[in-house]
């Protein structure tokens, strides 16, 4: 789903994380519970959300703040 959404949105670079082998990544942003979403602009963290299933709607939403 993220894929369809990076398409859309050109400005917006999009990371999947693979959180079994990056305990320290989870750590480092106090990550309680996937998925999550944490919106960066210019290297600081301005937001994050977490939802169970998020939608399309939800994350292009989410990122176009």
């Amino acid at each position: 789903m993220v894929e369809n959404v990076a398409d859309e949105l050109e400005n917006v670079l999009f990371y999947d994380v693979d959180v079994d082998n990056s305990l320290e990544f989870m750590q480092q942003y106090c990550m309680m519970s996937i998925p999550t979403l944490i919106l960066f602009k210019n290297g600081e963290e301005v937001d994050r959300i977490t939802v169970p299933e998020p939608t399309e709607d939800t994350i292009i939403t989410f990122a176009k703040q």
